[in-house]
């Protein structure tokens, strides 16, 4: 297709970039084919995929089938034991659900002042992990668009040591632009929208005093 063929385009001169095509554009295919671009380039170290739910997994598994049967796959699923059997082998592309980044990546840990524990970032575990992958998908990027989750956090380690970032969903946002900022800052590091939230809420947002949460933030209708 021919937006296929400009995406494919674009990956090849930008190490980085944010596909929000229409559901049913082929954004999955368009990343494959970019895969096996650094591929055949000698570029590719390991690619991970990142996608929501499990369904997706098996969704990326059979477009894998489909359209890159010349890549070698792992679909990091199963327990903590047999994920860690599984990053062990070598392949060309991992895929795994965004959940599953925890066990690789964080741990639970007292927290000062609280009975319970919470899952945290586990900074050598995180470089570790991100340490095995050149080339990052994050499909249904939305779901990436609260900078002060575990997960967001945890992307931030991956996207930091790789080198093709890519973000792929159709509906990038709602009624809150919010969103596109964490998405953003995920793959370009801050070029497009600023490295702050702040910043990007200063040109798109305008701040009221608000009774209970002190200063709220709304979108400016003008920069629709």
């Amino acid at each position: 297709w021919h937006n296929q063929l400009v995406c494919f385009a674009i990956g090849t001169a930008l190490n980085e970039f944010c596909f929000f095509a229409k559901m049913g554009g082929g954004k999955s295919k368009s990343a494959l084919d970019l895969i096996r671009y650094r591929k055949r380039r000698g570029e590719l170290m390991r690619a991970l995929v990142l996608v929501p739910e499990l369904l997706h997994v098996a969704s990326w598994e059979d477009q894998i089938k489909i359209h890159a049967p010349d890549l070698s796959y792992q679909l990091l699923l199963g327990d903590r034991n047999e994920r860690f059997d599984l990053i062990g082998k070598k392949s060309d592309v991992c895929v795994m659900n965004y959940k599953g980044l925890e066990v690789y990546m964080s741990s639970l840990v007292r927290v000062p002042g609280k009975h319970a524990r919470e899952q945290q970032v586990d900074q050598t575990a995180a470089a570790e992990f991100a340490s095995k992958f050149n080339f990052l998908v994050m499909d249904e990027s939305h779901r990436l668009g609260n900078h002060q989750s575990l997960l967001y956090k945890m992307c931030s380690w991956l996207s930091a040591s790789a080198t093709y970032r890519y973000a792929l969903t159709g509906t990038p946002f709602g009624r809150d632009p919010t969103k596109l900022w964490p998405q953003f800052m995920l793959v370009d590091q801050g070029l497009t929208l600023g490295r702050t939230l702040g910043l990007f809420r200063s040109v798109f947002f305008t701040p009221h005093n608000h009774y209970w949460k002190g200063i709220e933030w709304r979108f400016n209708s003008s920069m629709s």
